[in-house]
């Protein structure tokens, strides 16, 4: 692909960002104002830090092809109508947080920032260690102990059927 290609590229990453958020603030857009600038963030840094985006083909309108049948597929595949976390890869890690100045704690899901895999162990996060830098999938916060309880003894359960369904003793 020549250089004139992906600056083309780059620029049509641009025009999609700002049609998208043009479209979210027209409400033709309905989801998390937070999730959908994070986004269009990573949009930003796809066009703005010259990250090349490389095709596999060099007819766009067939890429354009390509691009809609994968939208059309993971669209059909998704058996969730809410935020599906998936874990057990090794890519998202769980982590504790203090809510300060808050009589608040809560537990976060982020993405791994490390190369490791390491699969059900428990990862520590250094101390000192804020919200934006887990940068967090998704945080679940309380000042309920009970609520924390509750949650418990739901992942007991969904452990337990998970050990059921796998034959686990």
């Amino acid at each position: 692909m020549s250089k004139y290609d992906k600056e083309q590229m780059k620029l049509g990453v641009l025009f999609a960002r700002n049609h998208l958020i043009s479209a979210y603030m027209a409400n033709f857009i309905d989801c998390d104002l937070k999730e959908f600038a994070k986004f269009m963030s990573l949009l930003s840094l796809v066009a703005n830090e010259s990250i090349d985006i490389e095709l596999m083909m060099d007819d766009i309108l067939a890429c354009n092809k390509q691009a809609e049948e994968w939208i059309k597929t993971a669209l059909q595949n998704s058996s969730y109508d809410c935020l599906a976390i998936e874990i057990g890869g090794g890519d998202k890690v769980f982590s504790t947080i203090d809510v300060k100045n808050e009589n608040k704690v809560g537990l976060a899901i982020s993405p791994r920032q490390d190369s490791k895999r390491d699969i059900g162990v428990k990862f520590n996060h250094p101390e000192g260690t804020t919200l934006n830098n887990l940068q967090p999938l998704v945080c679940i916060v309380s000042d309920n102990a009970k609520s924390f309880e509750a949650l418990r003894d739901q992942l007991n359960d969904a452990i337990k059927l998970l050990n059921d369904k796998n034959g686990a003793q």
